[in-house]
């Protein structure tokens, strides 16, 4: 026993000088850190930035470290146990200079205000909190509003008059369906044949190529039947009575010419086919026309704000589809191939609506699509509408990638976040080219070529490039707001890259309007589908910030919100409801936001001086002039591009123009030439 507890002593005084000097090292490295204001990251989770492939190495160098120090005997080198407790810990990884320079300035990291967990919550009118998802509008809207309203007004940003979910439309129901027998029967009058076909048209027009609410051939089949005997299908009726029902309610709305009072177009049919409504959990019936009962219940919910209802709706058609297996290639003999094509038609119909409500609730996706396996449907002799699908599909998987990865976890606003844009931007460019050469918009104004589906597609599209960057674009505001002299305009030129992407945002939020308004001159602007709307707001509000952050962003600020006034003006006129809040609050914003540019707020909330705003309008009126397009440029790049020989010599933002866009080329050497670390002098100055 005495040799083997020599031996064990004998075996740790031989580590001890390895261990010993481990820990000077650590003491040394430690004092440095201290000495310049650095905090060492607390755990290696926190390395996650390191992009020179090191960290598996390193961490195999801090385990093995770890390792030598536990073996080392206390006593034997005279070190009190706090101190071998600090010195067991995995030793910190050094910074690299550039974060070491970030860090020396603010203790605190650079956090993204737009990731998960960052100020997600917002009180309604009752007290209540309402949580506000990460990529979501009508999040963003609050966040913009309430932190403009705080800063310029010095006060908390009142609830009422603001948008919340499910209040501008009285459906007159509260969500019971106990009915009696009588009641059942009675139900609301029904169109006539013709005018019932009609209405069925309409949604096929408004709707059909984009989502495959109902099965056209099987449905007329079924309408021919009821109107044989319509009574007896009213009094006993089944679940493709409940479909019809809901289509005729999508009719009235498309063909309706505004709402009475706060009730919405074909509310009385949506209503009562909520009543009739069987519960899923014990109702067997086959689950295509189910599933696209559930699509129809979400996206008509979706139109009248009730986003929330439509998200679960959306989700149990989800989950309903993965149980019968559409998300698979269903290759099996026990399916024939008619049924294959039905149910993966159904499938990504589904996917597509669970993909952009969850994008609206701002909240993750339900499945990955690492899990799915379902070919694309055919489409006979129809190619515009299978490429149509494509590229749909192609934007909800980007749409998915930005809320996994820019509204994701990795909350720090530095080099891991821009390494998540450009790989975002990436794959934005991968449906560039197919979206523009498919359905490509030639001219503007009347005399321009557009269709309704070209112009959604295009819509969408946008919206990715204008969610993967703006939470950058909120991050200037957001210390435009804080700066003491209220002037960021040099801050944005002070990065490349970071000030071409700000550039790419403003551009892609003005082609956005531009072919809203297009829509509207051909009478194809949509009042109901939510989609025109959403794009409006989402184009609006960062136009509004960008003008804040630095006026040379945009030329005529004025033009663009006379666009977007037009634009809610016509949806108003035809009773959207939601459309006139969202007016309201954009107009509550803009008016916010002009106080803080005459008044010069800054951080003590008191005016800057009549020099400070001389030099800054001087300064603005300077940047608009060199932008403006009656002074050509000097010859080369933009001076917001980065430098990078990946970029070719032609190639500059004003190429992004809205009917032609980037090329899946210029935008992938773009995101190629990012300097990553570009946003690390942002982290300077905000922490300064």
């Amino acid at each position: 026993m005495q040799a083997a507890g020599y031996d064990s002593q004998n075996s740790a005084r031989k580590r001890a000088p390895k261990a010993y000097i481990s820990e000077l090292e650590n003491r040394i490295s430690s004092f440095e850190r201290h000495r310049h204001g650095v905090v060492a990251s607390p755990s290696i989770a926190d390395g996650a930035e390191d992009f020179d492939g090191n960290l598996d190495q390193e961490v195999e160098a801090n385990d093995d470290t770890a390792n030598d120090t536990v073996d080392t005997n206390p006593h034997e080198l005279d070190i009190d146990p706090p101190q071998q407790a600090e010195r067991t810990a995995p030793v910190p990884r050094p910074s690299p200079p550039q974060e070491e320079h970030s860090r020396s300035s603010s203790e605190t990291p650079l956090m993204n205000p737009l990731a998960l967990g960052s100020n997600s919550y917002f009180l309604d009118t009752s007290g209540r909190p309402i949580y506000l998802g990460t990529s979501s509008n009508w999040s963003f809207g609050r966040r913009v509003l309430a932190m403009a309203h705080e800063r310029v007004m010095q006060a908390p940003l009142p609830p009422e008059n603001l948008l919340f979910e499910g209040k501008s439309y009285d459906l007159g129901w509260d969500g019971k369906r106990h009915l009696s027998r009588e009641a059942e029967s009675e139900g609301p009058a029904l169109p006539s044949a013709d005018f019932a076909i009609y209405l069925i048209n309409a949604v096929k027009f408004h709707c059909g190529q984009l989502f495959h609410l109902f099965e056209e051939e099987n449905f007329m089949q079924q309408f021919s039947l009821f109107q044989a005997s319509p009574e007896q299908a009213s009094q006993r009726p089944n679940l493709w009575y409940i479909h019809y029902l809901l289509i005729l309610a999508f009719g009235k709305a498309f063909v309706g010419q505004g709402s009475r009072g706060r009730r919405p177009p074909g509310a009385e049919l949506f209503v009562h086919a909520m009543r009739l409504l069987p519960d899923f959990a014990f109702y067997n019936a086959e689950p295509i026309e189910s599933i696209q009962v559930l699509c129809c219940t979400a996206l008509y919910l979706q139109c009248l704000d009730f986003r929330g209802a439509a998200y679960r709706i959306i989700g149990q058609a989800l989950r309903m589809a993965l149980e019968n297996g559409m998300h698979t290639e269903m290759r099996s003999k026990k399916v024939d191939d008619s049924l294959v094509q039905r149910c993966r038609k159904v499938w990504w119909t589904v996917y597509i609506l669970d993909r952009q409500m969850s994008s609206l609730m701002g909240v993750p996706m339900a499945i990955a699509d690492e899990s799915i396996s379902a070919e694309l449907p055919a489409f006979p002799n129809q190619p515009q509408r299978s490429m149509a699908t494509d590229i749909q599909i192609k934007l909800s998987r980007v749409l998915a990638q930005i809320l996994n990865t820019v509204y994701g976890n990795e909350a720090r606003l530095d080099k891991r976040f821009l390494v998540i844009t450009k790989e975002a931007l990436k794959s934005v460019a991968n449906v560039t080219d197919q979206l523009n050469s498919s359905f490509s918009i030639q001219g503007t104004g009347p005399k321009a070529r557009i269709s309704r589906l070209s112009g959604y597609l295009h819509l969408l599209y946008h919206q990715c490039i204008v969610l993967t960057i703006r939470p950058i674009l909120y991050s200037f505001l957001q210390a435009r707001m804080e700066q003491a002299d209220g002037n960021m305009n040099t801050s944005t030129q002070s990065s490349r890259s970071v000030r071409t992407l700000l550039q790419m945002c403003v551009e892609s939020a003005q082609q956005m309007l531009t072919i809203l308004s297009t829509l509207q001159d051909h009478g194809l602007l949509e009042s109901f589908l939510p989609f025109d709307l959403d794009a409006t707001f989402t184009s609006s509000i960062a136009l509004l910030m960008a003008g804040q952050v630095d006026a040379s962003l945009i030329r005529d600020r004025s033009q663009w919100s006379q666009r977007s006034s037009a634009i809610l003006g016509e949806m108003i006129s035809r009773g959207n409801l939601v459309a006139k809040l969202i007016q309201l609050e954009l107009q509550q914003l803009e008016g916010i936001l002009g106080r803080l540019s005459t008044s010069g707020v800054n951080q003590s909330g008191t005016a800057s001086t009549a020099s400070d705003m001389h030099r800054m309008r001087a300064q603005n009126d300077r940047q608009v002039r060199q932008l403006d397009h009656r002074q050509p440029p000097p010859p080369g790049p933009p001076p917001y591009m980065a430098a990078s020989h990946s970029v070719p010599e032609d190639f500059s933002i004003d190429e992004f123009n809205w009917h032609d866009g980037f090329t899946a080329e210029q935008l992938t050497n773009f995101a190629d030439s990012m300097d990553i670390g570009s946003l690390d002098w942002f982290s300077v100055e905000v922490g300064q």
